[in-house]
């Protein structure tokens, strides 16, 4: 085999190799959402599987018809004022368990409100609204399941909560940009050596 040929082989395994990371996409999505059944206690528990080691990114969003957003942003005073008190989550699956107990573990809420309609109706109404997300957590490969539990304090006043799950394998790496141009130069490279050659 030439040097030639050597070099073009070998050229065009790295740029594959590196564009074949890049495409690599064996990520995990849910979406989930909750209505609260009336006054008291509720938990709501969403289960998944994961293939491989990864890290979950989770976003949590209460929604409630009663509530206010201060003007001066004031976390405390919109929880105050909200039917939904969240108390937690857990978090239970291939011999790991994380339990992010009282509202504070959840971290800081965003406060806010949107304008909702019902399907069939033309009224609009306001769904006062607090958000988390959570720093990503390294997981196992296996069965999970994730409970959220809290109080509903109005049972005359809907209020529900919306969830979304993401996991991406921990071990999968991203090519930077200028790994991903050394790349396609590599097999611009690989090609003209081959013509090169057959001319």
């Amino acid at each position: 085999m030439s040097t030639l040929t050597t070099l073009r082989h070998c050229s065009a395994a790295a740029a594959l190799s590196l564009l074949a990371v890049s495409a690599q996409a064996a990520s995990m999505s849910l979406q989930d959402a909750f209505k609260t059944p009336g006054t008291g206690d509720f938990s709501h528990s969403v289960s998944f599987s994961l293939s491989e080691r990864s890290e979950l990114s989770l976003w949590l969003q209460g929604w409630s018809m009663k509530g206010v957003v201060p003007a001066d942003g004031s976390v405390s005073g919109a929880l105050a004022a909200s039917d939904l008190k969240f108390l937690g989550l857990t978090l239970t699956g291939a011999g790991q368990s994380f339990n992010f107990s009282g509202h504070s573990s959840l971290g800081q809420a965003v406060i806010g409100s949107e304008q909702r309609t019902n399907p069939g109706s033309s009224r609009p109404w306001t769904a006062y609204l607090q958000t988390y997300e959570l720093a990503p957590l390294a997981l196992d490969a296996g069965n999970w399941t994730l409970t959220v539990y809290g109080e509903d304090k109005d049972d005359k006043k809907a209020s529900g909560l919306d969830l979304r799950l993401q996991a991406q394998p921990a071990q999968q790496a991203v090519p930077e940009p200028g790994a991903l141009l050394l790349a396609s130069l590599s097999l611009l490279a690989a090609g003209l050596l081959g013509r090169r050659r057959q001319a």
